[in-house]
């Protein structure tokens, strides 16, 4: 299993970058999209975040991984491969990866996902960071004071989403990013 550290090493290759033409330091928004894979509308949501003076991160969980299109919708959208609390540690080690960037605003960071995406944010934002969770071996290293916002589209709430209780972040579990500003 993979820490966080190896985990950000395999995925930083692959993100798409959006921003001002800058060494700035600015609020970041970080993109997860959902089981089909990377989508046309996540470079305009990257547009606009530029467009309002942040930097934008498309993740993609299923390059470093070597998956395609084909595989993703039959075994990921079908919940055979890849659920939300494994992906969880790609969105953690992607924070830690991107908030150590100096042209990011450490503290002001946004967390944006949809299906897929969305639910392993829920989940890494309401789950227990105990060692070997979350798809990484260390998930409780990461630091998620920088989280001031989550926006979740659709996201997915069905069977082996262990963490959609109807009151959000439960008592206990990771600091909430509810009512922050950026």
């Amino acid at each position: 299993m993979d820490d966080l550290k190896r985990r950000w090493a395999r995925l930083e290759p692959h993100l798409t970058i959006v921003g001002p033409d800058d060494d700035r330091p600015r609020p970041a928004v970080l993109l997860f999209h959902g089981c089909g894979g990377l989508r046309s509308h996540l470079p305009r949501y990257a547009e606009a975040a530029k467009a309002a003076g942040w930097r934008a991160f498309i993740v993609d969980s299923y390059g470093p991984r070597g998956w395609g299109r084909a595989f993703t919708l039959t075994a990921v959208c079908t919940g055979l491969a890849f659920r939300g609390y494994e992906r969880a540690g790609d969105v953690l080690a992607a924070i830690q990866g991107i908030s150590a960037r100096p042209d990011v605003h450490a503290t002001r960071l946004a967390l944006a996902g949809w299906s897929h995406g969305g639910w392993s944010i829920m989940e890494m934002m309401s789950a227990d960071p105990a060692p070997n969770t979350l798809g990484v071996a260390d998930p409780g290293a990461a630091d998620l004071s920088g989280v001031r916002a989550v926006w979740l589209a659709y996201p997915y709430i069905g069977p082996f989403a262990f963490n959609r209780s109807p009151g959000g972040i439960a008592p206990g579990c990771w600091p909430s990013p509810a009512n922050a500003t950026i």
